[in-house]
């Protein structure tokens, strides 16, 4: 029994989602605390997923955050009634229907050329541009290289509303792999004039690109507007 509990230990948590418990953190409407907040204040019992809930581009004031076994979750729940600046937040376990909610896998939507006339029809007066959730993504590139290809570096997405400002936030520092010798030049000027970001040995980089998109899926949630600057390399 013992050794089957201690390989047990060692599943991958994605082939084995079972395990996986959830906990609801909410009173957080209006208080402007996001899902890196949350993250931050229950780094200690292990936190794998952290999504603040949002239905038709409005927050619905709770956020759902998951643990890899109900021992991390229930001693996560001892943070109920913690200040988070001025806001008292209030957590429990998840029902079975939140479980879902936050579990559940959103569609990417085709982004093109064509987004400025899309944005226009979806938001057409003054008050629902002010009230419209947007998302606006921001990549660092290391280094450009021949046929466009650029190695990232940091990625970060704000979510916010002309009328509230920023209201959640993601951020990520990329390990993008060995630098060519080709491009070292250019990833040296980069980190010394622009970015700051080392180029190699970067323990807080991310290596597995994967794992990187499936946070960022699983930030944009809800309908915003995605919007990202040029894909040319700034420096």
């Amino acid at each position: 029994g013992g050794a089957t509990r201690s390989a047990a230990t060692h599943h991958n948590p994605k082939n084995d989602i079972s395990n996986t418990v959830w906990i609801i953190v909410s009173n957080l409407l209006g208080s402007g605390i996001n899902s890196a907040q949350l993250r931050q204040v229950f780094l200690p019992y292990g936190p794998e997923k952290c999504k603040v809930a949002y239905r038709d581009n409005k927050n619905q004031g709770f956020a759902g955050i998951s643990f890899p076994s109900r021992n991390s979750a229930e001693k996560a729940l001892t943070l109920d009634q913690t200040l988070i600046g001025e806001t008292k937040i209030h957590c429990r376990m998840a029902t079975s229907d939140e479980k879902d909610l936050f579990k559940k896998k959103r569609k990417s939507k085709p982004m093109g050329p064509d987004l400025p006339p899309l944005i226009m029809q979806e938001i057409s007066t003054l008050d629902e541009i002010k009230h419209h959730l947007f998302l606006f993504v921001d990549f660092e590139s290391n280094c450009s290289m021949k046929g466009g290809i650029h190695l990232p570096c940091e990625i970060a997405i704000s979510r916010f509303s002309i009328e509230s400002g920023e209201i959640d936030a993601f951020h990520c520092f990329i390990d993008p792999g060995p630098i060519p010798v080709e491009a070292r030049k250019q990833a040296a000027y980069t980190r010394d004039r622009v970015t700051g970001i080392p180029i190699e040995n970067f323990e807080l980089a991310e290596k597995n690109i994967s794992k990187i998109w499936e946070e960022i899926s699983e930030f944009v949630q809800g309908e915003n507007v995605l919007w990202a600057k040029g894909n040319s390399l700034e420096i």
